[in-house]
């Protein structure tokens, strides 16, 4: 029993304890440079918090600001929930990455760490750049932890916040407001900083160098030291300069500039100096910058080698010749090396650099390959090439593709044949080599055998990576070697060309492959467009003015000077404005609505009546049962609309490749025009949004008018959100 009591009076004791603060209200200690960063009392307030203490330890550059703040609980009374925040420096070597932060944790990700009906700790969420572990903590049988961690980082500082509340049981209610209040008071923190916290920063500028020296001679390196923010000088700034190992220390004077000298050995080679160059001042993180210095002409040697003849016969005599250079030229009495399959022999450059040796070949030499190795020694340095002969019979390698041109997402299908010298295919051929990419280089292995028919099939998808994005890596080349016992090697190659080759076909489009087929910035891919160029498909925009038939001549006159106007505007802004299309229906506008290269409209015509409702030629945007939006599905398909005459004009050869192109765009078109401008010289224009916000794109300009149109009126102009 008297142990019974004890333990009572130890749980009523923590109970109390999770009823209080940690400490009693204090006030903040005295500001410090950067205390503004967290929460006063009056944003506090805002959160329903009381401010403990502020803590601004920040000196010499470093930052280091603590606040530490309580509430009530919403959901129990008497329990207080307390916040904590620390702002420092990010500092290089923090990793506060979601990915680190549950690198060694299974089950401890949302929602997968859910225990019964709310997460236990750990349970780790994305927090920007960094992460939140926030959930509950058994303390014992009668409290819990409700609380957690958020770290991220905002312009180079790092925010830490932690909550915690002691309560005594858990529910979902408790877990959700818990963890609404930590993102609120986490999510104000983050805002405040992102607000009002400056960065400082130091511009080191460098005075750029020659780009050679001779020995002996003596650079100056220098340079200036200001303020990132307002370009102020900033003196006294202590600057490091490091010359390939060796340091120089200095200061900026009073116009924060710098320079220290540095003397070139005079007995120096041809050499290289990296420069590393540092500026510290406190209050400021640390600036470097980095160039270099090259000493004396570098000069690099080169070989090469070739021989007479591609392939030999016994007996024959292999002539392999070659040249040794360096960017002066030729260079003369290099020794020089030359490697025939293990056979070495020796011989020196002549006074132009050319070398020269012979090999004779065995009278009973078996068909095979000889690889051809060359080494070049001289002052400058040393240089390796290589090349191979045979003799025998040789086998010729075909390589063919299915297509001689590819479009995105095409299966190519490669087919290499292997044949000896009389033409007769050869099976059981092991090929090898390699499809590399001429822009990117990027390369793939390729092996194979051939079968009985002497053919070896290769299959892969054109422009597209393993997981179908889309990648112009030029053209690719592919390079085989044929190898069988008893036969000489045979190679082939060959260069595919497709979409994505950095190189426009004739056949190629701005639709099939605009990779290749760019259209300019003033463009549209529009192979509808009546002003379309005839290779590229692309299109000026274009601005079309409708007027409505049923204006009558009267009407029509009061409209005049407002349609030329807006014809004036259109031709001003650059887009090609045809002459005035006369309507008497929808159908006769939607066709060139549904036209991608359509990004401006004018509409002169009446309104519904007796009105209330933005209309053209009697239809509104997409109410009612023959609309707009309708109409442009409905039309877009006819003989004047996008598909209409893709399919039977310019894109009839390509429709059935690119019908399933051709028809999202279309639904694009109908679901939202996203023109750029709109005129409705109309009654009821703007009584309501809903042909604004449907034939416009985000930020689109629409003039209308609200009420019946008078004539002398002046139209409203308004743009979509």
């Amino acid at each position: 029993m008297r142990n019974n009591a004890v333990l009572m009076k130890i749980m009523v004791v923590a109970l109390i304890l999770a009823a209080l603060p940690l400490t009693m209200p204090s006030e903040a200690s005295a500001a410090g440079p950067y205390e503004y960063l967290v929460l006063n009392q009056s944003e506090a307030g805002a959160l329903g918090l009381t401010v403990d203490h502020i803590t601004d330890n920040s000196a010499d550059g470093n930052i280091a600001v603590h606040g530490h703040y309580y509430g009530l609980s919403a959901l129990t009374e008497g329990i207080y929930i307390h916040f904590d925040v620390v702002i420092s420096r990010l500092s290089p070597t923090d990793d506060i990455s979601f990915e680190t932060a549950t690198a060694d944790c299974t089950l401890c990700t949302y929602p997968d760490c859910v225990t019964y009906t709310t997460p236990n700790r750990p349970c780790y969420s994305r927090k920007g750049d960094g992460y939140t572990n926030f959930g509950v903590e058994q303390i014992d049988r009668n409290l819990v932890s409700v609380g957690g961690t958020s770290v991220c980082s905002v312009s180079g500082l790092k925010i830490t916040v932690t909550t915690d509340k002691i309560d005594y049981g858990i529910t979902q209610a408790i877990w959700d407001d818990g963890k609404r209040r930590h993102d609120q008071f986490a999510n104000t923190i983050v805002q405040k900083v992102m607000t009002n916290y400056v960065v400082e920063a130091i511009t080191l500028t460098l005075t750029p160098l020659a780009s050679e020296y001779a020995p002996g001679e003596t650079v100056a390196i220098g340079g200036s030291v200001a303020d990132a923010s307002d370009s102020t000088p900033l003196a006294g700034a202590s600057v490091t300069v490091d010359v390939a190992g060796t340091p120089f220390s200095t200061t900026t004077d009073g116009g924060g500039n710098f320079s220290v000298d540095f003397d070139i050995p005079g007995d120096v080679g041809t050499v290289g100096y990296p420069i590393t160059v540092t500026a510290s001042l406190p209050g400021y993180p640390d600036a470097t910058e980095s160039m270099g210095i090259s000493v004396g002409e570098v000069k690099v040697l080169s070989v090469t080698v070739d021989t007479d003849k591609d392939a030999y016969t016994p007996g024959e005599t292999v002539v392999i010749q070659g040249r040794v250079a360096d960017s002066a030229g030729g260079v003369s009495s290099a020794a020089v090396v030359v490697n025939v399959s293990g056979s070495p022999m020796s011989t020196t450059s002549d006074g132009s650099g050319d070398y020269r040796v012979e090999f004779p070949i065995p009278a009973d030499a078996a068909p095979s390959t000889f690889n051809v190795t060359v080494t070049a020694t001289a002052d400058s340095g040393s240089a390796t090439a290589g090349t191979t002969f045979t003799i025998g019979d040789v086998m010729s390698v075909e390589i063919e593709t299915d297509k001689d041109l590819y479009l995105v997402g095409d299966t190519v299908y490669c087919t290499i044949t292997v044949k000896d010298s009389s033409g007769q295919l050869v099976g059981g051929v092991d090929v090898t080599g390699t499809a590399t990419y001429t822009d990117s280089g990027r390369s793939t292995q390729l092996s194979g055998t051939t079968d009985p028919m002497g053919q070896s099939p290769w299959t892969f998808t054109w422009g597209q990576t393993p997981g179908g994005d889309t990648v112009a890596e030029g053209k690719l080349k592919v390079e085989i070697t044929a190898t069988k016992s008893g036969l000489p090697d045979g190679t082939g190659s060959i260069l595919i060309s497709g979409c994505g080759d950095l190189e426009k076909a004739p056949t190629e489009d701005c639709l099939d492959c605009p990779e290749d087929c760019k259209c300019e910035p003033d463009e549209v891919c529009d192979p509808s467009s009546d002003y379309r160029n005839s290779e590229t498909m692309c299109s000026p925009e274009v601005a079309y003015v409708f007027v409505s038939n049923g204006l009558g001549w009267y009407a029509e006159w009061w409209a005049s000077d407002d349609i030329a106007g807006i014809r004036k505007l259109y031709s001003s802004m650059g887009y090609t404005v045809p002459p005035s299309i006369y309507v008497d229906h929808i159908d006769d506008i939607a066709p060139y609505l549904s036209r991608p290269s359509t990004m401006a409209i004018a509409y002169a015509g009446h309104g519904e009546e007796p009105g209330g409702m933005p209309t053209i030629e009697v239809a509104a945007a997409t109410s009612g049962d023959y609309n707009v939006k309708a109409a442009i599905a409905e039309t877009g398909k006819g003989d004047k609309g996008f598909l209409g005459v893709c399919q039977f004009g310019p894109y009839a050869s390509k429709w059935v490749d690119s019908k399933g192109k051709l028809e999202k765009i279309l639904a694009d078109r109908v679901e939202h025009p996203n023109l750029d401008y709109v005129y409705m010289f109309s009654c009821y224009s703007l009584d309501n949004m809903s042909m604004r916000d449907y034939l416009l794109r985000s930020g689109g300009t629409y003039w209308g008018y609200k009420g019946k149109l008078p004539g002398n009126a002046t139209l409203t102009k308004t743009n979509k959100p």
